[in-house]
């Protein structure tokens, strides 16, 4: 399923309308799941997450609490999709968990906005991925992205859509979507070509109309990542020439970036990110710092709530713990497990295609795994991936080494939750004994090696 990538570090579904004078009306999903892959199917809206029994024949009805118009998360096993919900909307959705996008289709009250959102899905599935349009010059990228932001639009106009409210919400995000594509060339370009790309002054001419520092952009959801894009911009030519010394000095340098901008509800947004995403890369005097700041800015409860949980959980992730398990298909469609690897240090990459960082660490795992091929190693490429075919693709046309898993559910995917990772690249590494050593580990970038051969010399004195 297409969900919404990020190639910083981290995702959210924000909210798409804003008019507080909404009528509290009742806001219901219904529907009829064939092939269920569990229970329950859930709605996570903001930082709420509502969950609903299905009946023996996988159905089930869902009241949702909306006051405004948003975008929410509907997810049932590990696909997930995308809605749009006004008060008063009474939607009905049936899908084939075996071909879940294909099948999906709503009726009712809102169906022509949400069956318009699954057709851009289907859409973008077929039209080439950042990384292969990447691949073009300046020139003809532009162009070739204005074509494709131009086809949604036309869709838009063709469709039973009569929303006016929602077409002007999807057109301007739209319009930051193309910006966040737009700023993210560079770094892909950069790695197709295998050298420094740098992008001519004219490429960034869009961004002179831009209201960067408007809070009222916050409804789109792509002014975020289009920020937190800016800001790694930002922090990356800082350390440029003598890199940090640790991830905590990264994060807190882009926090430095956040705390001068001159809007505390785009301040207050970015450190929540910020927090939700980096909370286990800091260290302990940091981490209280930015919880300060944040909390000064006077956030929801429900965010407070999301942070103490996550807190929670990093504390289940320490050294020595074991690590959660998982179930994922490799490429030749084998299911494997942790207990597969017993025995061996295991050194976890997730990651996706869509992720410039993620791609930009690939020449230093595959010089990793020639360096440790005769030891007891373990080198596991997670992908999460909305969908298996650019995964499929990446891998084999780029001949990656090591064993390639499939994590289906994009961000919603159990090494997701069980891991609290918000931003990828995650690397993770596993002892012998299934234990978590590091579950934010340095990557292979880094000192990574170091780490690896300590762990197989204790094996050795055992």
């Amino acid at each position: 399923m297409k969900t919404f990538n990020l190639l910083s570090i981290t995702v959210i579904f924000l909210l798409a309308s804003c008019n507080p004078n909404e009528e509290n009306l009742q806001t219901s999903v219904s529907g009829k799941v064939l092939n269920p892959k569990e229970e329950v199917v859930s709605f996570r809206l903001q930082d709420t997450t509502v969950t609903v029994n299905m009946n023996k024949e996988g159905m089930f009805e869902a009241d949702l609490p909306l006051d405004k118009a948003n975008t929410l998360v509907f997810a049932h096993g590990e696909e997930i999709s995308t809605l749009y919900l006004r008060p008063g909307d009474q939607l009905s959705l049936t899908i084939d968990t075996e071909e879940f996008d294909e099948t999906l289709q709503y009726k009712g009250i809102g169906a022509p906005i949400n069956n318009f959102l699954a057709s851009i899905v289907l859409l973008e599935d077929s039209l080439p991925s950042i990384m292969e349009l990447a691949s073009f010059p300046e020139d003809s990228f532009v162009m070739k992205l204005q074509n494709n932001f131009a086809l949604k639009e036309e869709i838009l106009h063709n469709s039973s859509v009569e929303d006016q409210e929602f077409m002007n919400w999807y057109l301007k995000n739209n319009e930051w979507e193309f910006y966040y594509n737009l700023l993210s060339y560079p770094n892909y370009r950069s790695y197709v070509m295998k050298e420094q790309f740098e992008p001519s002054e004219e490429f960034y001419a869009y961004q002179d109309s831009i209201k960067l520092y408007d809070s009222s952009n916050l409804e789109y959801n792509y002014f975020v990542p289009y920020l937190q894009s800016e800001i790694t911009k930002k922090v990356g030519e800082k350390f440029k020439d003598k890199g940090p010394q640790d991830a905590s000095e990264y994060v807190m340098a882009s926090v430095e970036e956040v705390n001068s901008i001159p809007n505390d509800l785009i301040k207050e947004k970015l450190l929540f990110e910020a927090i939700n995403t980096h909370l286990n890369r800091l260290n302990e005097e940091d981490r209280e710092s930015i919880l300060a700041e944040w909390k000064s800015l006077d956030p929801s409860k429900q965010k407070i709530a999301v942070v103490e949980d996550k807190l929670k959980v990093l504390a289940s992730l320490a050294e020595g713990n074991p690590a959660p398990d998982f179930k994922y298909v490799s490429l030749e469609g084998d299911s494997m497990t942790m207990e597969d690897f017993k025995g061996k240090v295991v050194y976890i990459d997730v990651w996706a295609t869509w992720c410039g960082p993620c791609i930009s660490e690939h020449p230093y795992m595959e010089e990793l795994q020639q360096q440790f091929e005769d030891d007891s190693v373990a080198f596991l490429a997670i992908s999460i991936d909305s969908s298996p075919e650019p995964w499929k693709k990446m891998v084999k046309e780029k001949e990656l080494g090591g064993i390639h898993l499939y994590a289906e559910g994009a961000w919603e995917a159990s090494i997701m939750q069980n891991y609290a990772i918000n931003g990828i690249p995650r690397f993770i590494l596993i002892d012998q004994e299934g234990k978590i050593v590091n579950a934010n580990a340095a990557r292979p970038s880094g000192n990574i090696a170091e780490d690896i051969k300590l762990l197989l010399n204790q094996s050795k004195t055992i």
